[in-house]
């Protein structure tokens, strides 16, 4: 593909990437994989065709994706009115076939991010990436996971930042500009520490290494943490407890180590780091308990052990789809 004629309507358009989004075998993963590496300043082109092709789950034409992209360019300009920056609605969960449905998306997403245009930094399932933001915190950013950011952060009364997924951060110690983490079910705020984030799903945990931070919620609740503290947001509320730091930075070191944790949280974690769709026909098993720790880039380590512990007949569908009966 060439790279100076790569658009939105071109990619989604094209049958092998429709294939990679709604079918992926090993070498599609491989090809894209390494087009991304080639072309990172297409990044945010490749994520919204791929939301959009599979949103629309099916085969679909250039001309359709053409005429769909001009639509929304057109409705978005007579709603908005000013220039648009991809980034501010590129994380959509799920853009939906119609219009309408796109618009009131980028609309609620407008709302959460940062008017600025923003660098993203994302990695693909499997895949954790080590980086320094421009007031010189560190963050490690675990898979299938995306932080944005300003490139002038440090000309901000606050450095702010926008993740979904999980990332674990180092923030530069700074008095008189705070550092906040935005998140869909909240906002943690720092001067200075180190702590760790995920957002997954209709959860939010924050673990709290060193320092202190403040975690904000949509209905106004606030907590703040305690080194060794780990909070949990589901249906707005927030329940604070002791953490295991060993096991919630783990991911840090290359490992999966899950201590007394169920089955349904086992399946949680790899569905949302490695893109798997796991099935289980039995549900009573989700909630039994297991101790295990494997390296990251063997996950399927982890069903060989539940197949084992609990005599579970466990079958590889696809490449990324598993049934458990």
């Amino acid at each position: 593909m060439d790279n100076n004629k790569t658009t939105v309507e071109s990619l989604a358009a094209n049958e092998y990437f429709q294939q990679y989004c709604l079918s992926p075998t090993t070498e599609h993963q491989q090809y894209w994989d390494n087009w991304l590496v080639e072309n990172p300043l297409d990044r945010a082109t490749f994520e919204v065709a791929a939301q959009l092709v599979q949103s629309l789950n099916a085969q679909i034409s250039e001309q359709e994706i053409t005429e769909e992209w001009h639509r929304f360019q057109q409705n978005r300009d007579a709603i908005q009115g000013t220039q648009f920056t991809i980034w501010s609605w590129r994380n959509v969960a799920k853009i939906a076939a119609a219009i309408a449905i796109i618009l009131g998306a980028v609309w609620g997403w407008q709302s959460f991010y940062h008017s600025d245009t923003l660098t993203a930094i994302r990695t693909i399932h499997g895949q954790t990436q080590s980086f320094a933001l421009p007031d010189g915190s560190r963050v490690d950013l675990n898979a299938n996971s995306t932080l944005q950011f300003s490139a002038d952060l440090t000309n901000k009364s606050q450095r702010e930042v926008w993740l979904e997924g999980e990332a674990f951060f180092e923030v530069a110690h700074d008095t008189l500009h705070p550092f906040i983490v935005h998140t869909q079910k909240g906002a943690i705020r720092v001067l200075g520490t180190t702590f760790n984030v995920a957002q997954r799903n209709e959860d939010l945990e924050v673990t709290l290494v060193e320092g202190s931070v403040q975690l904000s919620i949509p209905n106004n609740a606030k907590i703040n943490l305690k080194p060794g503290e780990q909070a949990t947001v589901l249906h707005n509320t927030i329940d604070l407890k002791k953490a295991d730091l060993e096991t919630e930075i783990a991911w840090k070191t290359g490992l999966l180590v899950f201590k007394n944790a169920t089955i349904q949280s086992i399946i949680t974690r790899l569905e949302a780091e490695y893109n798997w769709t796991i099935k289980v026909k039995n549900k009573n098993i989700l909630q039994r308990k297991v101790n295990a720790s494997v390296a990251s880039n063997n996950p399927e380590l982890l069903l060989d052990a539940l197949r084992e512990i609990y005599e579970l007949n466990i079958q590889k569908i696809s490449e990324m789809e598993y049934e458990i009966k």
